[in-house]
């Protein structure tokens, strides 16, 4: 008990009222447990390498699964590269502007001297 208590004190993400454990037992108390207790003794470092594992998985899972989703993802993302560079261009380019105007713009002391 002690020890579910420290780990969700440490780690908010599991505690907070949103979060929604996988269900797998009678009870909300119980999902919670039973989705921490493998994560209770691993470092943060741990933890994190198992999720990345995890998604790496799953990923794979779904590229040897649907091939063709993948060469169509990779056919849009390469059509669209030219219009997604423009509009970064394009923003950079205004959030130049916008430093410089900042930079430039005379500081207001009047505030400061009341």
């Amino acid at each position: 008990r002690e020890q579910v208590k420290e780990f969700l004190a440490k780690n908010p993400r599991y505690a907070g009222p949103l979060h929604k454990a996988p269900h797998k037992y009678a009870g909300t108390g119980a999902d919670l447990v039973a989705e921490i207790a493998p994560l209770i003794k691993l470092t943060r470092g741990e933890r994190l390498r198992a999720r990345l594992l995890g998604a790496a998985k799953k990923t794979q899972t779904a590229v040897t699964s649907a091939p063709h989703l993948v060469v169509e993802l990779y056919k849009n993302a390469k059509e669209q590269a030219p219009a997604l560079a423009s509009r970064v261009k394009e923003d950079l380019t205004i959030l130049r502007d916008q430093r410089k105007a900042k930079k430039s713009a005379p500081a207001d002391l009047s505030a400061a001297a009341e």
